[in-house]
């Protein structure tokens, strides 16, 4: 629902314009550096996408809300809640086996540092959302990307 166009890239060696989040020049294949990122200026889609990250409830919330429904920008940032939600449980089961197997004080010192790596995480993802810009995560943002644009 973003109003601006996108922002035009373009290649730094032979200056043809390049696909929004391209890594290689279609003309020269020229690995692009500097790509800027998608951003919105719209304050209701950044509010939205912010909301996401408070826990994956509203992320879901959010997808279904008819305002937001067709928002890439907010249904990337709600695809990519509800991804990060999952493996965090996905860890904090893993690693409440492992405590039942004998691991306990080696689970509460991961725990603690996986707690505080959480934390940092949130804020930065929090504050990305909240800038406009699209911050995708190694491995996980990808799969954001693509339940996004669908």
């Amino acid at each position: 629902m973003s109003t601006e166009p996108p922002i035009p890239v373009s290649c730094s060696d032979c200056g043809a314009e390049v696909a929004d989040g391209a890594t290689l020049c279609s003309q020269c294949t020229t690995a692009l550096q500097n790509v800027p990122p998608q951003v919105t200026a719209n304050r209701r889609e950044r509010t939205a996408a912010v909301a996401a990250y408070l826990t994956p409830i509203p992320a879901i919330i959010l997808l279904y809300l008819k305002p937001y429904r067709h928002s890439i920008f907010v249904r990337f940032h709600a695809f990519q809640s509800i991804i990060v939600g999952i493996v965090v449980l996905a860890l904090v089961l893993l690693g409440a086996l492992f405590a039942n197997l004998g691991w306990t004080v080696a689970w509460l010192m991961f725990g603690l540092l996986f707690g505080v790596g959480l934390f940092f995480l949130w804020v930065v993802l929090t504050i990305k959302a909240a800038q406009g810009v699209r911050f995708e995560l190694p491995f996980l943002g990808a799969e954001a990307v693509r339940r996004a644009t669908r």
